[in-house]
């Protein structure tokens, strides 16, 4: 008696946490275009970033070179 109920247990929680895990699993996805759309977002976000600090390298490094030309010239 005692081992059949055991048995009907221990089935039980393993169909629920099967249930749980199929839960999970259909809460967690993300449609394939979504996640496309995300990416796609944070590359472009990325891609001006890089272009602004790019931006100010070269305007830093233009604005020493012409202002160390001047001290010599002078």
């Amino acid at each position: 008696m005692n081992l059949k109920i055991r048995n009907e247990t221990m089935s039980n929680w393993f169909y629920q946490l099967e249930q749980l895990r199929a839960y999970k699993l259909s809460q967690n996805t993300i449609p394939e275009s979504r996640k496309n759309t995300i990416y796609d977002n944070a590359i472009i976000i990325y891609l001006i970033i890089n272009i602004l600090l790019f931006s100010i390298m070269i305007y830093i490094f233009l604005r020493k070179r012409f202002s160390s030309n001047k001290q010599i010239s002078e």
